[in-house]
């Protein structure tokens, strides 16, 4: 099992608020890394950060998608 899918598992019994607050947790590591590989000049080190921004925009996948999923379950509900 790939690490998005172990994350896709754990988000989807998530509470929303955990769900939001893992969302800010990626968002802010992916800016971190970002900035990071703008100043790296070392080319493993590069691919290293490179490889990490691509599961956590995956994660941050998973976790949009998640939000949609219950948003539109429970308008569909009526709760919403």
């Amino acid at each position: 099992m790939s690490i998005i899918d172990n994350f896709q598992k754990r988000v989807s019994t998530m509470p929303k608020v955990a769900i939001a607050k893992r969302k800010v947790e990626i968002i802010e590591a992916i800016a971190e890394l970002t900035t990071e590989l703008k100043i790296v000049e070392d080319t493993d080190h590069r691919d290293s950060i490179e490889a990490t921004l691509e599961i956590l925009r995956d994660g941050l996948k998973v976790v949009n998608h998640q939000r949609e999923d219950r948003s539109s379950g429970l308008a569909a509900l009526g709760l919403l």
